[in-house]
């Protein structure tokens, strides 16, 4: 459901098969980026992310089940979730649970229909490469630093319930923590065409 998402990491695998292809002039800088959303999963308005995973029902060519039954059965998953912490029952009222199965599919969607609105509101440039595992993600970019900043300003304060924090640099960010890709870095290097993003040291 999330592959029709152009900034959408599936994996390990997927995230390097893309930053191995990554090519940038070299006459120009260049800045890497980091936007990581913080607690995705429980900020989530349940209006806005059900409108995110319809918006992205409504693009299959041959649904099987209607996206009006999907974007129910969405609702309920989201709504009738409850837990129990220190012997008191709580219903959840926003965001989507963590140990959901939909949770990653429906974070991803949400995180999308957000990208998507944003690039079709922004007035200005914007990075040439960006890609998201679910809640963190990766850009790069040859506009000017001020540009840069503009634009990731204007990211984070698009929406009320999303919060994101920020890197920049001209060498090197850290993608993923360890836990994910065991401390991968990803840095530019100079070859005599072209920049390659580097895989993995």
């Amino acid at each position: 459901m999330c592959l029709p998402i152009q900034t959408y990491i599936k994996d390990t695998n997927h995230a390097l098969n893309i930053f191995s292809q990554v090519l940038l002039p070299t006459n120009q800088p260049i800045h890497l980026f980091l936007l990581d959303v913080t607690s995705l999963y429980t900020s989530i308005p349940h209006a806005d992310g059900l409108t995110a995973v319809k918006h992205f029902l409504n693009t299959r060519t041959s649904p099987v089940v209607s996206t009006d039954t999907l974007v129910r059965l969405t609702e309920l998953v989201l709504t009738l979730n409850s837990f129990e912490f220190s012997g008191e029952f709580f219903d959840q009222i926003s965001g989507v649970a963590m140990g959901t199965k939909m949770g990653p599919s429906y974070a991803c969607l949400f995180m999308g229909y957000l990208e998507w609105q944003m690039v079709n509101r922004y007035q200005g440039p914007t990075p040439e490469f960006y890609y998201r595992y679910i809640d963190d993600g990766i850009g790069i970019s040859t506009m000017p630093l001020d540009d840069l900043k503009n634009y990731i300003d204007f990211v984070k304060t698009f929406h009320p319930s999303i919060s994101f924090t920020s890197e920049i640099s001209t060498s090197t960010v850290n993608f993923w923590t360890p836990k994910f890709l065991s401390g991968i870095d990803f840095c530019t290097r100079q070859s005599t065409t072209n920049r390659r993003i580097a895989t993995p040291i």
